[in-house]
């Protein structure tokens, strides 16, 4: 607990606050006066409440008198009840038996009639040498108990143990429930600290427990499998769809349970895994398991990286599988139907240009009507069905020109004007377009027309058809629709994923204190996070595949500055970063991880006094219109202490360079270090372009 000092009266241990725990070791009687008679001298001095509860070897006649020795006014102390000593039948016992209850909530009135009287605080002191060994488990509990009572209120309490009676385990017990010990070697009192070993582990069990709710909350089913095919751990849904316990679980082979059979079937992923290391993601049809599943597995490494296992995630996509197979035949019949219009269509065409029975030849075909125009006279002729269209009555001539052009949509009339310009230089037009009918729907339909010329290569005439496809493109834009969710959920899947990796890696951080274990951790974490990144940003974004890298950069140099914060926060970093520039998944998970390491580098190696500057710049350099690619340059550069001179890239032997160079190969780029003013890495490669098409045109 925070607030003022208070002074211990022992020289090596100095000023304490509020809420100090700790205990004392001793072998003889003197030991223990020399530590306790200081500690409660001091205490009546400075106007706390005193507690002394005794036991062998030491009686209550005898601390008292010791206590007179060292305290002029003890005795006007003791009249006035600012000390209390007592033996421990009258603090821990209770009908000859102990009783922690009492004993803790005894402290708290004592507390509480202390900072009624007007003291600062209790100041407290017990002696265990009354305690039998079969109530030796209780009592470490009561110490677990009352420290968590202590380092809340205005107490310091000393626990005294005589050596005797602990062994070694006992000795372990004690410490750990205390913030410091005092014990005297070669007659000198030594302070051993518990260097917070209890708070740490109280934290580790809270995120254990948090782990484990995250873990079965999720409605995936989800099991860690470990080499020999056996179900280490599995969630609360995959127990129930297997209709056993989570404990009855492990042990069992995922085999037998997911795919009823003795060995692992050829297509299982986690076999597949088990030989190459790689990640998989598949659509698999379990009968035991009742249906569909979106199956993932990634592989967990021990500490020596060998492959101790994977995480398997299915997810049920039986109803959505079922819904895509009904859209699926429903597609496949319009497109039957629609194929048959077109045959039927394209047929009656010929017909009709060769019987010149346009009009009653095109009323007979559903949705399409048949035109032509005289480019001479600028008049027109429209069969029944393309007033129908246009949502117009049906009457002897057609529309003019201009008056055609107020029912095209206002953004597609640039678009049906050039298309028509090139038809009278081709001889052909074929496009789609939109149009506003006149009772104010908006369709889309599809245009054929031929250009008439005289002998001279003059257009007279336009003829053709226009089809209502509002229908078959509202079918196309939800297929695509479905494709682009099912495309972000995979990549939103993907990156739950791999944050279940990250913290995986954590977890198993947590159970090593070697530097180089944590640091290889800390690596693994980035390089997974760098690429989690990637399909969060993917996820997010309205394209598929597209990924707005500048975006992405900011991201993951701000993940990394957290991640070295600490330990750097006297580190800037500077970012000159090329605007709205999508690069696809090929491009943008090398260079991510290509950042990751080099940043990572430079963050660890680059500042030994721990300041100084990390910049990082993309750029476009040209572009080549007769390829339709472009040039861009990736430079990462800090003003460390530097690579030295005659070290070349290919020499470097870390894991992380190694991957950079394999990864600038994998780009088609180029790697150079430029060894001025700290250390620059330019690396260059070139990015192919993608056209764009117009919205509401094909």
């Amino acid at each position: 607990m925070e607030g003022k000092l208070r002074n211990s009266g022992i020289e090596i241990i100095g000023n304490v606050p509020w809420g100090t725990h700790f205990c004392q070791f001793y072998q003889t009687k003197e030991d223990l006066m020399e530590i306790l008679v200081p500690y409660f001298k001091a205490g009546l001095e400075n106007n706390e409440n005193c507690i002394w509860i005794t036991s062998q070897p030491l009686e209550v006649e005898e601390a008292k008198e010791a206590l007179r020795r060292a305290v002029p006014d003890f005795e006007i102390y003791l009249k006035k009840g600012q000390i209390d000593i007592f033996p421990y039948i009258h603090g821990y016992i209770n009908e000859g038996v102990f009783d922690s209850e009492r004993a803790v909530n005894g402290l708290k009135e004592k507390l509480n009639q202390a900072l009624e009287s007007g003291y600062e605080g209790l100041r407290v002191t017990g002696d265990a040498c009354w305690l039998e060994k079969e109530g030796w488990t209780d009592f470490v509990n009561y110490e677990n108990k009352v420290d968590s009572v202590i380092e809340k209120h205005q107490m310091i309490s000393l626990c005294s143990y005589h050596l005797e009676m602990c062994n070694a385990t006992e000795i372990l017990d004690i410490a750990f429930n205390h913030q410091f010990s005092l014990i005297k070697r070669e007659e000198r009192w030594d302070r051993i600290e518990n260097s917070g070993r209890r708070r740490a582990e109280k934290a580790v069990f809270q995120a254990a427990k948090d782990w484990e709710r995250t873990f079965d909350a999720v409605p995936d089913l989800v099991a860690i499998i470990d080499n020999e095919c056996r179900i280490v751990r599995a969630n609360r849904a995959m127990a129930a769809r297997l209709g056993v316990t989570q404990e009855e679980c492990a042990g069992l082979t995922c085999h037998r349970v997911m795919h009823g059979t003795d060995e692992p079937p050829s297509f299982c992923p986690h076999k597949q895994l088990l030989k190459d290391g790689l990640e998989r993601i598949t659509e698999v049809h379990e009968e035991l398991l009742g249906g569909d599943f979106l199956l993932s597995v990634s592989p967990l490494y021990d500490p020596d990286g060998k492959i101790m296992g994977c995480v398997h995630v299915a997810r049920d996509i039986t109803e959505r599988k079922r819904a895509e197979e009904a859209l699926k035949k429903a597609h496949e019949c319009l497109e039957e139907k629609v194929k048959a219009r077109t045959v039927e269509l394209e047929e009656a065409y010929k017909a009709l240009k060769e019987n010149e029975g346009r009009l009653s030849e095109a009323q007979k075909m559903a949705h399409i009507g048949n035109w032509d125009w005289d480019l001479v006279t600028n008049r027109s002729h429209w069969s029944d069905e393309m007033y129908r269209i246009f949502g117009l009555e049906p009457q002897e001539s057609g529309l003019d020109y201009d008056k055609i052009l107020n029912y095209i949509h206002p953004d597609d009339r640039d678009y049906l004007e050039n298309s028509i310009k090139r038809a009278l230089n081709e001889g052909s037009c074929d496009s789609d377009y939109r149009i506003i009918s006149d009772n104010g729907d908006e369709r889309v339909v599809h245009a054929q027309g031929e250009v008439v010329f005289d002998e001279e290569n003059n257009p007279i005439l336009m003829k053709g058809t226009v089809q209502d496809i509002t229908e078959r493109k509202k079918t196309e834009e939800a297929l695509e629709k479905m494709e682009r969710i099912r495309i972000k959920e995979i990549h939103h899947r993907i990156k739950n994923n791999l944050q279940v990796i990250s913290s995986l890696l954590d977890l198993q951080a947590e159970k090593f204190r070697d530097k180089e274990v944590l640091e290889a951790f800390r690596e693994s974490q980035n390089r997974v996070v760098s690429m989690s990144l990637i399909h969060e940003e993917l996820y997010k974004g309205e394209g598929t595949d597209a990924l707005d890298f500048s975006a992405y950069l900011r991201k993951l140099s701000e993940k990394l500055f957290q991640t070295y914060s600490l330990s750097s926060k006297n580190i800037r970093m500077y970012m000159n970063l090329e605007e709205n520039t999508s690069f696809n998944m090929d491009i943008a998970v090398p260079l991510g991880i290509i950042v990751n390491e080099l940043v990572s580098n430079a963050f660890k190696h680059a500042f030994p006094e721990k300041v100084g500057e990390i910049r990082i710049q993309l750029q476009k350099e040209k572009m080549c219109n007769e390829v339709n690619r472009s040039l861009f340059s990736l430079i990462i550069s800090d003003n460390g202490i530097g690579i030295p001179e005659g070290v070349e890239l290919a020499s470097f032997e870390s894991l992380g360079m190694k991957l950079v160079n394999t990864l600038v190969d994998q780009l088609g780029g180029k790697i150079e270090i430029i060894r001025a003013h700290g250390t620059e890495f330019r690396i260059t490669f070139n990015v192919t372009e993608r056209s764009q098409i117009p919205v509401g045109v094909e």
